[in-house]
């Protein structure tokens, strides 16, 4: 039940100016989103499978259950995002109802940020900027709203446990400490990259609190019980003890497949990736099978290292500068056919792909690129200044760091635009704390010509 208190806290944040402004323009998103359609990409169509299958076979494979048998899709997504969908539709049976329920959720986390910033004693005027720039320039935020996919679940569930995670360095409660490791718990039932990411803040907490304040990272021992669980029911779905297929699924299609095309072209890529998925698919279990594909594309790296580093760089950097093409071309339905973002058609299929798409864009659309493209440059820089910045706490700069850097350095080779979205609330915090200093320079720098 809310209390008097907080629906007065409620109310204040959306009847501001700036809190009439977010939910406008969700508002708006959300029925572009009516009027097109377009609100399904590739894998929207495995995570509705799968919540089918929850129902009618209880199991979390993710493709058509009446089609080929593909054994790696038994495992390849976690089950937390069918389930919410399945919840949702549980009230209404429509997507249209789970992006609604995204759309309160993308809502709740900018104003959750909001919240935090006001409890830093973050100037409202600064915050106003910092939050409509951001979003202004970062249309994948209201897109992935409207999207089916886990994207903006994923993003509640990781501010939920950053928020917390600041509790704890405030407050030193162990309850704190528990709800930060609820919620990466329940990202690791989201989404597989998010793993290892607990191993990273168990370290950071255990470091700031080892000396006096062991017994506050007990919570953390449910990290590991969570990877235990999922991996004793893939065991038992498919005779191998491991977390997720999407890692070889990922290494097979997306990394093996780039470097070679990147070396011998397209065809020859298409080709091994082919050879060495019948090879896995005759083997006499799924581990060999799990196995099989996990060292030839080993083999794959190891003989090619720098072509290896190169490409995973140029994804890292793409995940950072992205403007989101891709993503706003198939919200809009601004070009037909829009089936890969530049820089996957790049990695396939060499520098002649950039002046096709380009040619393709309309110049409108271009333009906008091209000023978000410019704000992401900006926007990094300010993120480099926020972590460098000695007059803000070390210990929340490295927070900030880990939940962004965590995100960003595990996206890997396919570096897209909507692999910002889990940390666009955390990118929003640092963002604010620098924009003070550029507002301060910019002032002094036009006074001086004056």
């Amino acid at each position: 039940m809310v209390n008097d208190c907080e629906y007065a806290d409620m109310r204040k944040y959306i009847t501001h100016p700036l809190g009439i402004f977010i939910v406008v323009f969700h508002a708006i998103y959300f029925l572009v989103a009516l009027k097109t359609g377009n609100i399904y990409l590739v894998d929207s169509y495995g995570y509705l499978h799968q919540v089918k299958n929850l129902l009618e076979h209880q199991s979390w494979y993710a493709e058509d259950w009446n089609s080929r048998v593909l054994i790696d899709y038994f495992t390849i997504r976690p089950p937390l995002y069918a389930l919410f969908i399945l919840t949702c539709k549980s009230v209404f049976a429509s997507d249209i109802f789970v992006l609604f329920i995204q759309n309160i959720l993308s809502l709740f986390n900018i104003f959750l940020v909001w919240k935090m910033l006001a409890h830093f004693s973050v100037k409202q005027k600064i915050i106003n900027i910092a939050i409509i720039t951001t979003l202004l320039f970062f249309p994948s935020q209201f897109i992935h709203a409207n999207f089916v996919m886990s994207e903006i679940l994923f993003q509640t569930l990781l501010l939920l446990s950053f928020y917390f995670s600041v509790k704890v360095l405030q407050t030193k409660k162990r309850e704190h400490m528990l709800a930060v490791a609820v919620f990466i718990s329940l990202c690791m039932l989201t989404k597989p990259v998010i793993f290892l990411f607990g191993i990273f803040l168990f370290i950071f907490f255990a470091v700031v609190f080892w000396k006096q304040y062991k017994k506050i990272l007990v919570p953390f021992l449910l990290l590991p019980l969570t990877y235990h669980v999922l991996c004793l029911q893939n065991q038992h779905t498919t005779g191998y003890y491991h977390y997720s297929s999407i890692k070889i699924m990922a290494d097979l299609r997306i990394n093996t497949r780039y470097i070679i095309a990147q070396k011998y072209g397209a065809d020859s890529s298409a080709k091994l990736c082919t050879k060495i998925y019948d090879e896995a698919n005759l083997m006499p279990d799924y581990e060999s099978h799990y196995k099989h594909i996990e060292q030839s594309c080993n083999e794959v790296y190891t003989q090619n290292k720098t072509t290896f580093a190169m490409l995973y760089l140029k994804g890292v950097a793409s995940t950072v500068f992205d403007p989101g093409r891709f993503d706003l071309s198939l919200f809009y339905g601004l070009q037909n056919n829009v089936k890969e973002g530049l820089l996957q058609k790049l990695n396939k299929n060499g520098s002649s792909s950039v002046s096709s798409v380009l040619q393709n864009t309309p110049l409108l659309l271009l333009i906008y690129l091209l000023l978000i493209l410019v704000w992401n440059i900006v926007l990094f820089c300010c993120f480099i200044a926020f972590v460098l910045n000695k007059k803000i706490d070390l210990l929340i700069r490295i927070l900030v760091f880990i939940f962004v850097g965590y995100i960003v350095a595990t996206t890997g080779i396919s570096g897209l635009c909507r692999y910002r979205v889990p940390v666009f609330p955390e990118i929003i915090f640092a963002f604010s704390f620098v924009l003070p200093q550029i507002i301060s320079y910019l002032n002094n720098k036009f006074s001086n010509h004056a």
